[in-house]
C-alpha cells in the first residue's frame, strides 16, 4: 500500500511538472494568434522604413518565437492574467509612423479575454475584418486606445457603431478626416455638442449616423453637407428648436431620423420656405414632441416609410399622407392622440405596414379595409376605442402576417372569411375585447400561426381542433374566457409550443399527458380534477406551473421536487392530500412553492431547507402538525399581508439593483419555533421590508442574481422572445 501511495505521489509530481513546462500559462490558441500578428508587424515596417528603423522595431517582437517552450505571457508588450494565463493586455502602439498598412481586426479575435488593446500613435491606412465580427468577439475589452485615428487622412468609410465608446466627437478627431464619405458612430456613449467642424469640414459626407448616443445642445444648421443622402440623429438628448430649414440645401437627402430621449427638443411644425428641395424616402420623427404634423410633409410625394409615433399628434387619421405618397410602405403612428374613425383612401394602396396603436380612434373599421389595403402585412390597432365586427374583407389580406386588435371594444364572432382567408398570419392578438362564439372551426386555415392571444374575451364552448395543423405555434393564451370541456389532447402535437395559458375558464377533466414540451403552463381557476401525474409534464423543461384553484386530489408527485428547471409551482386551493414530499434534490431553482389551501398532513419536511433559492413559500390552510423547522430561519424570504393578491404581487416586483420592492412576499409564522396545529401557518407580516437573515452557505449574491427571475419578468420575457423574433420580420 505504501509503495502504491509513493507511485501515486510521483505521478502527481510529474503531471505538475508537465503542466509547468512548455508554454506554461499561455493558451495555445492565443500563442498562435500572437504569432499571426507578428508577421503583420514585420511586413508593415519592412515595406516602408529604412533598415535601421526596422531593426529597432523588429526587436519589439523578437521574443515572439514559434517555440512551445516559450511562454507567450513573457513576450514583450504582452501581459497575461497570472491565474488563468489568458492574454489580458496587448500594446501595439507607436509601431507605424507612416504607412499604407491595412489593419486586420480578425487577427485579434482569438484573444477573447483581452481587456486592454493599445493601437495608439500608428498611421494605419484603415482596417478590415476577414471574419465579419471585427472586435465584437473581444467581449471583455475594457480599454481600446485608437488615438491615432485623426491620422487616417485618406479614410473614406468609418464605422465604429455599437462599441459603447465614450468622450466627445471633438476628442475622437473625426473633424480631420475630410475625405470621409460615410461616418457611422451610432450606438455609443459620445457626449457633448455636435461640433461645428463636423458640418464645416466633412462636406463630402453622404451618410452620417450619430444615433443612440448622449449628444446634447442645439442641432446646428447642416446646410453645408450638400452631399448627404442619409442623416440619423435619433435617440440623443438634443434640445432647443429644430427647423427643417436647416436641411434646405440638402437636395440629395433621402433618409432623415430624429428623436429625443427627453422633452427638451422641439421640432418646428410650420416652416416659412414654400417647398423643400428634397424628396425624402424614409422619415423617422418618433419622440419629437410634435403637436402637429410638420407642414413640409405636404410637399413630400416619394415617402416609403414614415414614423411619427410617440408624439402628441391630434385630429383625424392623416389619410392625405397615403394620397400624396403612393409608394408608402410603412406608416407608424403609435402612441399619439388621433381620434375619430379610421378614414382610408378611396382607391387601392400598396401599404405594407400600418401601426396606429394607443390612440383614440373610435367607430367601426371600414368594411372595405381589405380591399383598399390588400397587400397589408402588418396591422396594429391595439389600445383604441374601436368597436363592431371584424370586417369580412380582412380575409382578402392574403399577405397579412401580424394583426393586433387587442384592448378595444370589438364584438361578434370571428368571420369565416377571416379565419379561412388569412393563411399567412403568424401573430394574432385579439385580447381584451368582447368577441364571442366558438373558435377554431374545422375550416380554420391559419397554419403558419406562431403566437395567438385570445384572452379576456367571451369565447365559449369546447375548444375545436381547427388550429391542430398550426404546427409552428409557440405561444397560446386562451385565458379568461368561457371555454368548457376537456383540455384537447392534440395540444401535445405542437412540438414548438412553449407557452400555454388557459386559466379562468370552465375546463373539466384531468391534465393530458401530452403536454411534454411546455415551458410555461397556466391552467389555474378551472374545474379540473383528478390526480396530478408527473408524466403529464416534461420536468426537464417546464419552468412555470400554475394549477391553483381547481379540484385536483391525491398526492403531490415527488418528481416536482427533483426538477432541475421548475422555478414556480403553484398548487394552491385544490384538494391535494398526503404529506409534503421529502425527496428533494440539492440546488433546485425553485423560487415560489405555493401549496396553501389543500388537505396536506404531517410534518414540514426538513428537506425543504434544501430549496436555497426559495423566496416565497405558502403552506397555510392545510392540516400540518408539528413544529416549524429551525432551518427556516436561514431562508431569504419576503413577507406579505394575509390574503395577498397574486396579480398585484406579480406587478409589484422590481429587480433593479437599488430598486424598491413594492410588495415583498414570503412565508413566515407567528412564531418560527412554536408548535402548531391545523392551519395557523399564514402568509402574514408587514409589507415593509424585513431584515433578511444570513445567506445560507454557498448561496451568495452571485447565486441570488443568477436565479433572480420573478414570474412576470419571466412571463413577459418569454413572450417577448417569441414575439420579438416574429416582429423583427415585419420591421426589417
Amino acid at each position: 500500500m505504501e509503495r502504491l501511495f509513493t507511485k501515486l505521489c510521483m505521478l502527481i509530481v510529474v503531471a505538475l511538472a508537465l503542466q509547468m513546462h512548455g508554454n506554461k500559462g499561455c493558451l495555445e490558441k492565443e500563442r498562435i494568434a500572437l504569432l499571426a500578428i507578428k508577421p503583420f508587424i514585420i511586413n508593415a515596417t519592412v515595406s516602408f522604413y529604412d533598415e535601421s528603423w526596422v531593426d529597432d522595431h523588429n526587436r519589439i517582437v523578437e521574443s515572439w518565437v514559434d517555440d512551445r517552450v516559450s511562454d507567450c505571457c513573457d513576450w514583450h508588450r504582452v501581459e497575461c492574467n497570472t491565474t488563468t494565463g489568458r492574454v489580458m493586455n496587448l500594446s501595439l502602439s507607436r509601431l507605424l509612423y507612416e504607412s499604407t498598412t491595412i489593419l486586420n481586426f480578425s487577427l485579434f479575435q482569438p484573444l477573447d479575454q483581452l481587456q486592454i488593446l493599445d493601437l495608439s500613435d500608428n498611421y494605419f491606412e484603415g482596417w478590415v475584418d476577414n471574419r465579419g465580427r471585427g472586435l465584437g468577439n473581444l467581449r471583455n475589452l475594457e480599454y481600446l486606445d485608437m488615438s491615432g485615428l485623426a491620422n487616417l487622412r485618406n479614410l473614406k468609410f468609418l464605422n465604429l457603431s455599437e462599441n459603447g465608446m465614450i468622450g466627445s466627437l471633438q476628442e475622437l478627431g473625426i473633424c480631420k478626416l475630410k475625405n470621409l464619405v460615410e461616418l457611422d458612430l451610432g450606438g455609443n456613449n459620445f457626449e457633448g455638442h455636435l461640433p461645428p467642424c463636423v458640418v464645416n469640414n466633412l462636406t463630402i459626407l453622404r451618410a452620417l449616423d450619430l444615433s443612440s448616443n448622449q449628444l446634447t445642445g442645439n442641432i446646428p444648421s447642416l446646410n453645408l453637407l450638400t452631399s448627404l443622402k442619409s442623416l440619423c440623429l435619433q435617440d440623443n438628448y438634443f434640445e432647443g428648436l429644430f427647423s427643417f430649414s436647416s436641411l434646405a440645401n440638402l437636395s440629395k437627402l433621402e433618409t432623415f431620423q430624429l428623436s429625443t430621449e427627453d422633452s427638451k427638443l422641439r421640432v418646428q411644425e410650420t416652416e416659412n420656405f414654400l417647398q423643400p428641395p428634397n424628396q425624402l424616402k424614409f422619415l423617422y420623427l418618433s419622440k419629437c414632441n410634435l403637436h402637429g404634423i410638420p407642414s413640409f410633409l405636404m410637399y413630400q410625394h416619394s415617402l416609403e416609410v414614415i414614423d411619427l409615433s410617440h408624439n402628441k399628434l391630434v385630429g383625424m387619421f392623416p389619410t392625405w399622407l397615403l394620397h400624396n405618397n403612393t409608394r408608402l410602405q410603412r406608416m407608424h403612428l403609435t402612441n399619439n392622440s388621433f381620434s375619430g374613425i379610421l378614414q382610408l383612401p378611396n382607391s387601392t394602396h400598396d401599404l405594407l405596414q400600418l401601426t396606429i396603436s394607443n390612440n383614440n380612434l373610435n367607430g367601426q373599421l371600414p368594411m372595405n379595409i381589405g380591399v383598399i389595403l390588400p397587400r397589408l402585412e402588418h396591422l396594429d390597432l391595439a389600445k383604441n376605442s374601436l368597436e363592431g365586427y371584424i370586417p369580412w374583407s380582412v380575409g382578402e389580406m392574403k399577405s397579412l402576417n401580424m394583426l393586433d386588435l387587442s384592448i378595444n371594444n370589438f364584438s361578434g364572432e370571428l368571420p369565416k372569411a377571416f379565419v379561412s382567408g388569412c393563411s399567412s398570419l403568424e401573430l394574432l392578438i385579439l385580447s381584451n375585447n368582447k368577441f364571442h362564439g366558438e373558435i377554431f372551426p374545422q375550416f380554420m386555415n391559419m397554419t403558419r400561426l406562431r403566437v395567438l392571444f385570445l384572452d379576456n374575451n367571451q369565447f365559449g364552448g369546447k375548444i375545436q381542433d381547427g388550429p391542430s395543423k398550426a404546427r409552428l405555434l409557440k405561444v397560446l393564451d386562451l385565458s379568461s374566457n368561457r371555454f368548457s370541456g376537456e383540455i384537447p389532447h392534440w395540444f401535445g402535437n405542437f412540438s414548438n409550443l412553449r407557452f400555454l395559458v388557459m386559466s379562468n375558464n370552465m375546463l373539466e377533466g384531468g391534465v393530458p399527458v401530452q403536454l411534454s414540451n411546455i415551458d410555461y403552463l397556466d391552467i389555474s381557476e378551472n374545474r379540473l380534477s383528478g390526480s396530478i401525474l408527473a408524466s403529464s409534464f416534461n420536468l426537464s423543461m417546464v419552468q412555470h406551473l400554475y394549477m391553483q384553484k381547481n379540484g385536483f386530489n391525491g398526492s403531490i408527485p415527488n418528481a416536482f421536487f427533483r426538477s432541475s428547471t421548475l422555478v414556480v409551482l403553484d398548487l394552491r386551493d385544490n384538494k391535494l392530500s398526503g404529506s409534503i414530499p421529502n425527496q428533494i434534490d440539492d440546488n433546485l431553482p425553485n423560487r415560489f412553492l405555493l401549496l396553501g389551501g389543500n388537505h396536506l398532513e404531517g410534518h414540514i419536511p426538513l428537506e425543504l431547507c434544501k430549496l436555497r433559492y426559495i423566496r416565497m413559500l405558502d403552506l397555510s390552510r392545510n392540516r400540518l402538525t408539528g413544529s416549524v423547522p429551525s432551518c427556516f430561519s436561514n431562508m431569504l424570504l419576503w413577507t406579505v399581508k394575509d390574503g395577498y393578491d397574486y396579480d398585484s404581487l406579480i406587478i409589484g416586483f422590481n429587480w433593479g439593483t437599488n430598486a424598491e420592492v413594492n410588495l415583498q412576499v414570503g412565508f413566515v409564522t407567528k412564531n418560527r419555533n412554536e408548535s402548531y396545529v391545523g392551519n395557523i401557518l399564514r402568509s402574514c407580516g408587514s409589507s415593509e421590508p424585513t431584515t433578511p437573515p444570513a445567506t445560507p452557505s454557498g448561496a451568495g449574491e452571485d447565486q441570488e442574481d443568477e436565479y433572480a427571475i420573478d414570474m412576470v419578468l419571466f412571463y413577459w420575457s418569454l413572450f417577448a422572445s417569441y414575439v420579438t423574433t416574429i416582429m423583427g420580420f415585419y420591421y426589417a
